[in-house]
């Protein structure tokens, strides 16, 4: 949580004039099963809604972003926050939006290595070790799960 509270602090600081972000399910108090989640089990994973170009019909849960609604900047700017946290150990991300985030990546300078090791897309279904992968049902926000810590006994 501490994280996901400095990087956000940072987003407004760097993007005052941004349009709010949700955040979703961590996981229950005491863990456990969180439905619909698969995960969400332990605290190590939190779901985010994607800053956006424009307003959403609603500000009460996550709505879908396209091509053209999802901030491409702002989020590019996010994920290299989260990652630069080094507790990251992925964040799912909808194919067809990590394609506009590789053009952003792309147009912003950013060297292949750097784009291959971070972002899964083209090569779904190819396992690998990229960071940002996709994940059905991440089209309306983005999900991070983050790294066991040395003092949680419980966690693999």
């Amino acid at each position: 949580v501490s994280e996901v509270v400095r990087v956000m602090d940072m987003f407004e600081l760097r993007f005052p004039d941004a349009k709010p972000l949700l955040v979703g399910d961590i996981s229950r108090r005491a863990g456990g099963r969180l439905p619909p989640h698969k995960s969400h089990r332990n605290g190590r994973d939190i779901d985010i809604s994607y800053p956006r170009t424009n307003e959403p019909p609603t500000w009460g849960r996550f709505q879908n972003v396209s091509r053209r609604t999802l901030d491409t900047d702002q989020m590019l700017w996010m994920i290299k926050a989260y990652l630069e946290t080094d507790q990251v150990e992925f964040i799912f991300i909808d194919r067809r939006l990590q394609y506009e985030l590789v053009k952003e990546a792309k147009r912003q300078g950013a060297p292949q290595e750097w784009i291959t090791a971070v972002f899964q897309y083209p090569n779904y279904g190819k396992g690998g070790a990229a960071i940002v992968r996709h994940s059905k049902g991440h089209v309306n926000h983005f999900h991070i799960r983050f790294k066991c810590q040395p003092s949680d006994r419980k966690c693999s």
